[in-house]
């Protein structure tokens, strides 16, 4: 049976390094764009807090000159599949 014990250390020492490298891993990001039309207004902070309340970040903002558009570069934790 030393075998079989061998084995299940092995398992074990292998799920545990796995653990480690999920929690040394950081979280895992995911990311969007937004178009801000009218630009510094009210409209654009009630989207802005609208999606900071669903876990948004804005990271960065772009102008478009060939465009003329304002984008929003936002992050948040990425979310399981149920939501």
């Amino acid at each position: 049976m030393p075998f079989l014990k061998k084995k299940e250390e092995e398992k074990e020492q292998q799920l545990e390094t796995e653990q480690q490298a999920e929690a040394w891993a950081g979280p895992q990001w995911e990311y969007r764009t937004e178009m801000l039309v009218g630009f510094g207004g009210k409209f654009v902070m009630d989207k802005l807090n609208e999606l900071g309340a669903q876990g948004w970040e804005a990271v960065s903002a772009f102008y478009d000159a060939k465009h003329s558009q304002t984008y929003v570069l936002l992050k948040r934790t990425k979310q399981s599949a149920k939501t």
